[in-house]
């Protein structure tokens, strides 16, 4: 709290006890306080202390006489006001102060003697104003205050109760009061009291003979002050006479002066008050502050005015602050007057530590927030470089340092880690900074020229950021160019490299370019495996189940530092843009398979069946031959899903016995090539029984579905309607399965690249992950993979391949190798016939892949059979609407798309739909031609001025 220049006094040597003492301080600092909440038309500490008066502050000024407590001087217009307060605590607070009190002649903390006497001799001795104004005199007004927690007796009567601006002290507590002793003519008034004490201090009395020899005078209220008077005395009695010892010794007993303690205050001859003008000025600067705030009390009041001036709620550790401070200073041997400079000096170093605070507290949110991933890099290179730099604190090394970035969340994970107190340090974005400039709470260049901030790290993004505040960069610089205990960190990104050369200051560099997972801790590693995933079409892959070590060192950047914070999206969900208009009146369609008839010599082919009538098999009978069931239930497929779960990788065909003895096949698990040579070709029924509502794919049991129907029945939509439905039913399961629907027409280009007859496992996986809409950014990618001998993939990364290709590749063969893709391919028949038979032979590989489910739509006739030849099964029709279904259609398709209010009735809306099939073609229920005309009005609908119009009308 020193002050620029200062003005000094010289203490006293009272030591007041420990409660005095604080009491003393608070005074002091109620006092100190008052200067700034004086002006009220200022709001800021800044602008006070230009306006404010001159403001000097003492204690304990051994020129102060009895009021040496505290000192207090304010200058402003050529006008000084100079008040001396003496502070009287006491813990009896019902202890009133007596009238006896007041005019006690002995040394007493209330006597007005005292202190007339002791103010009149400050008044003509103590002239600090002198050395404050250099010489320069000015008009000054004096106030004496004695300020105590103590009340006034009833009996004490003729003063005046008054106002004081500068006298503020009270309590809600307890109501303050202020009194001057008023002028009064009444004998009984304290004035008048007073007055006739002091006349009396001045009067002789009559002394006694207490030799023959000599005459002794005893004086009141003094033998001290009547010792001029007696040595006359002497003088006169001895002149012309020799003087023996023992008259000089009877003389100095006669005199009989009690104890120094028994004395009542002497009054000097120099100090005489026969002027009434001086008595009157005595008690016009003389006050009582009665009534207020006890210690305790003033330490609430003090932290109410620190409430004034800082607008803050909680002011207790400012106010302790200052107690110690002014207790500090207080105790100094030669003592100087405070300030306006050590006040505002004050006050900046709590702007300080307040800011200080306020940024420490955004710092450890920040640093929080950056670490509460659970992320932690082991000791990299960069983070060694960070804590060198911030440990180094000489001279000669650079204050600052720029960091340059490639992913800020990667580089700010390092540099929160190498901070090793989060309370002494300022991490903010620049422009937040500059924001943060206006509250003078978390004022940032305050802090930062705290003594406990010692380091400020800035996030730079772009250049327009960086040049909009330089100048505050500059000021953060300036403040480190004064001590080499602070430190300043820029964060930039790597194409700011050249744009610091304005700040004209040397600085270090680090690059922070070189990032992957396996810089990561273990713990983090761990963490991540465990918590995140790769979201593939909704759903989610645990990343624990594609990491190994070269993912590890491959992922970086952009992709690491997403899963910092959430789980990596591959793509979106594939819209079906055909599908998405219609789903909301879609009507479930179902699909109908021919009986296929089997020759009866099939049971005797046990060299390449085993033939069952149950589900039970000795596992040991299972060699290469296919399982061969046989029932005579046409419906119940218990038996025939039990093998399949059994023998997963046997082929599993189900035959029915009709009535007539003869075989149908029902459906078979894997390849259908050895019972295709015993299918009869000549015997089949156009309908069957035999047919399956398919909402989801895995309501077929059968691995690769081939579903054949006429041009505009549907099958696009009802494979669309399929893989929407079998996504949102897997969305429950544990075990992520892959559903992909493409139409074969958009893969032309790798078509062309085909050979025909040499297309090869490869080919088959290259057109799976690209109908995945895993488009690889490297083609040469598909080069790495390998197929093991149980036909899984693996690879090994070279340096050419992206973290991104890296990961799509791990992710496409997880699922690959685990079985979990299904592939739905629409429109093998608009390939033909460009590339009928290199299509062919591709899906043909794609069944020999680890594919879990293969669908295709067709249209019928050789293409079909083209389709069933080359992938051993036997292909499905789509059922046409019935005529109920074609009115549910309706029905849904009106009350959407002309979003009819529940104003229409049901029954209402049934009428509408019976006239318009009224409108249709009509013929026998079951020709051709009308399920056609039905299943064309079924499929292409559209609205043309709120009528539902058909193509077949």
């Amino acid at each position: 709290m020193a002050a620029e220049k200062k003005i000094k006094y010289k203490g006293t040597s009272n030591k007041p006890a420990p409660l005095g003492h604080d009491y003393e301080i608070n005074i002091m600092m109620l006092s100190y306080l008052h200067a700034w909440n004086k002006m009220k038309q200022t709001d800021t500490v800044a602008s006070y202390a230009t306006n404010a008066p001159e403001s000097y502050i003492a204690t304990e000024v051994q020129e102060a006489g009895s009021c040496e407590d505290v000192v207090h001087i304010e200058i402003q217009h050529d006008k000084a006001y100079l008040y001396f307060l003496q502070a009287k605590h006491s813990c009896q607070k019902n202890k009133p102060i007596k009238l006896k009190d007041l005019l006690n002649e002995k040394n007493g903390d209330f006597s007005l003697l005292k202190y007339f006497t002791s103010i009149r001799d400050v008044k003509k001795k103590f002239d600090p104003l002198g050395k404050i104004t250099q010489g320069r005199r000015i008009d000054a007004s004096h106030r004496f205050i004695i300020i105590t927690n103590m009340i006034l007796d009833k009996e004490v009567t003729g003063l005046k109760e008054i106002t004081e601006d500068f006298l503020f002290f009270e309590h809600e507590k307890q109501e303050g009061k202020l009194y001057r002793v008023g002028i009064s003519d009444e004998p009984d008034s304290l004035f008048q009291r007073f007055k006739a004490l002091l006349k009396s201090r001045e009067e002789k009395v009559t002394c006694k003979t207490t030799s023959p020899s000599l005459n002794v005078t005893h004086f009141s209220p003094s033998p001290l002050s009547a010792l001029p008077c007696l040595l006359l005395s002497l003088y006169k009695a001895t002149i012309g006479k020799v003087m023996q010892q023992p008259t000089v010794t009877t003389f100095l007993t006669s005199l009989q002066i009690p104890p120094w303690s028994q004395q009542p205050l002497p009054l000097k001859p120099s100090m005489k008050s026969d002027n009434e003008n001086e008595l009157k000025e005595f008690f016009e600067e003389f006050i009582f502050a009665v009534n207020q705030p006890n210690v305790n009390q003033c330490r609430f009041k003090v932290e109410e005015e620190l409430r004034k001036i800082t607008g803050l709620d909680d002011t207790m550790w400012i106010a302790r602050t200052l107690a110690g401070e002014l207790s500090h200073w207080a105790h100094q041997k030669d003592g100087w007057f405070l300030t306006n400079r050590d006040r505002k000096n004050f006050f900046e170093y709590v702007n300080q530590h307040l800011a200080s605070w306020g940024q420490a507290t955004l710092t450890m949110n920040k640093v929080a927030n950056i670490l509460k991933k659970g992320i932690r890099f082991n000791q990299t290179e960069v983070i060694q470089a960070l804590r060198g730099f911030l440990s180094c604190k000489t001279a000669s090394t650079s204050s600052l340092c720029i960091v340059y970035y490639e992913h800020l969340g990667l580089t700010e994970i390092k540099v929160a880690q190498a901070i090793k107190e989060s309370k002494k340090t300022i991490f903010s974005d620049l422009d937040n900074l500059r924001d943060e400039t206006s509250d003078s709470s978390i004022n940032p260049v305050n802090a930062f020229e705290s003594k406990s901030m010692n380091c400020l790290i800035i996030t730079v993004k772009t250049e327009s950021e960086l040049n909009r505040n330089i100048r505050l960069i500059k000021l953060f610089l300036d403040i480190v160019k004064k001590t080499n205990d602070k430190k300043i960190i820029l964060i930039a990104p790597s194409d700011l490299r050249n744009s610091f050369a304005v700040l004209g200051m040397n600085y270090e560099t680090i690059e922070d370019n070189e990032n992957c997972l396996a810089d990561l801790s273990r713990e983090s590693q761990a963490k991540l495996a465990k918590e995140r995933a790769v979201v593939f079409q909704d759903q989610k892959i645990n990343l624990g189940l594609l990491m190994d070590n070269e993912l590890k060192k491959k992922m970086s950047g952009e992709i690491l530092e997403n899963f910092f914070v959430k789980d990596y999206v591959v793509n979106q969900v594939q819209s079906f843009n055909n599908y998405e208009h219609v789903k909301n009146y879609y009507v479930d369609r179902e699909l109908y398979q021919r009986d296929t008839y089997v020759g009866n010599e099939i049971i005797k082919a046990v060299n390449e069946f085993i033939i069952t009538d149950e589900d039970y098999i000795n596992d040991t009978d299972i060699t290469d031959k296919d399982i061969l069931l046989t029932t005579l239930n046409y419906y119940d497929d218990n038996y025939f899903r039990s093998l399949c779960v059994k023998f997963k990788h046997q082929n599993i065909h189900w035959l029915v016995k009709n009535n007539n003895g003869k075989l149908i096949w029902r459906r078979t698990h894997g390849s259908f090539t050895k019972i295709r040579k015993f299918v009869n070709n000549d015997e089949y029924q156009n309908v069957s029984p035999n047919t399956v509502k398919h909402i989801k794919v895995e309501d077929l049991q059968d691995r690769v579905v081939i579903i054949t129907a006429e041009p505009g029945m549907g099958k696009s939509t009802a494979l669309s309607h399929l893989a929407a439905k079998s996504k949102s039913a897997l969305m429950s399961e544990s075990e992520p399965l892959c559903i992909i629907k493409t139409n074969l027409e958009d893969h032309s280009t790798q078509f062309d690249n085909l050979v025909k007859g040499k297309v090869t496992t490869k080919d088959a996986i290259k057109f799976i992950y690209k109908a995945m809409n895993l488009e690889p950014r490297s083609s040469e990618i598909f080069d790495i993979l390998e197929e093991d001998d149980e036909g899984k993939l693996f690879f090994k990364v070279n340096e050419s391949c992206c973290q991104l290709d890296v990961l799509l590749l791990k992710l496409f063969v997880y699922l690959y190798n685990k079985g979990n893709i299904v592939i739905l391919l629409d429109g093998f028949d608009e390939t033909a016939p460009n590339y009928n038979n290199k299509v062919l032979d591709l899906l043909a590989a794609v069944k020999k892949t680890r594919v879990h489910k293969m669908w295709i739509t067709t249209r019928p006739y050789n293409i079909a059979s083209d389709l069933e030849d080359k992938l051993d099964t036997l292909a499905y029709s789509l059922t046409p609407l019935t005529e109920g279904e074609q009115r549910k259609f309706l029905r849904k398709f009106w009350s959407f798309e002309l979003a009819l209010n529940t104003e229409i009735k049901e029954k209402d809306l049934r009428k509408f739909v019976t006239e318009l099939m009224e409108l249709l073609p009509q013929g026998d229920k079951g020709s051709k031609k009308k399920e056609y005309e039905r299943i064309y009005g079924y499929t292409s609908p559209y609205r043309d001025g709120g009528y539902c119009i058909y193509e077949a009308i």
